[in-house]
């Protein structure tokens, strides 16, 4: 009963994007934005340092990505792109260059981890 009370409540309503509301639950939707993130993260702790195990997961996460939901390839063409865009740069050194290679593999591996479910889930349709 408390005006403030409620009118703060009614400012944080009114002020949430409706993207916190809707997706969480959890969903495919929320899923895939969460491997996203990680996918970016582990991208770029491999860009700072490489490492196997970061490697391993960016191709884990990748791949589950593709799994969950299709729109993955829209993450896949933004870090390609930024890597490709960073291998025009003349400022990075050789080993920077070979790390931006690597990661553009993994994400191309990732992608063509999803083939088979593709092929055979969708074969029947």
């Amino acid at each position: 009963a408390n005006p403030l009370a409620i009118l703060i409540s009614l400012l944080f309503i009114c002020t949430t994007p409706k993207y916190v509301f809707v997706f969480s639950t959890v969903n495919n939707d929320s899923l895939a934005t969460f491997l996203f993130i990680l996918a970016l993260l582990f991208s770029y702790k491999l860009f700072n340092e490489w490492s196997r195990l970061n490697a391993a997961a960016l191709l884990l996460t990748v791949s589950l990505a593709f799994y969950t939901k299709y729109t993955a390839f829209l993450l896949t063409f933004a870090v390609v792109g930024i890597c490709l865009t960073l291998l025009c740069l003349k400022r990075i050194s050789i080993l920077q260059k070979k790390i931006l290679l690597k990661i553009i593999m993994i994400f191309c591996v990732g992608t063509l981890s999803c083939v088979p479910w593709l092929v055979f889930h969708n074969h029947k349709y």
